[in-house]
């Protein structure tokens, strides 16, 4: 029997530049979560990258407070409304 089949592959991003958008989206997400918010939508269409490489996380739209004082039960259900024509 062949074990590599077997065991999962681990990709490491080893390009500067991937390791850089990758640092600042988890600041970004340590900056949120620290504030007491979920993101909850984190998508590539969700991540804006100017000229200059920096990354800046957009739409909040679907993110919550998640306060112990403000804490209620959050489901994995989320409704988006239709594109209006």
């Amino acid at each position: 029997m062949n074990l590599e089949l077997n065991t999962p592959r681990y990709y490491v991003c080893v390009s500067p530049r991937g390791r850089c958008y990758m640092r600042q989206l988890l600041t970004g997400l340590t900056y949120c979560h620290r504030n007491n918010i979920l993101h909850r939508d984190i998508k590539g269409s969700n991540l804006l990258i100017d000229n200059n490489g920096v990354l800046k996380l957009a739409d909040f739209g679907l993110a919550r407070s998640c306060a112990s004082e403000n804490a209620k039960t959050l489901t994995n259900r989320v409704i988006i409304p239709n594109p209006k024509p």
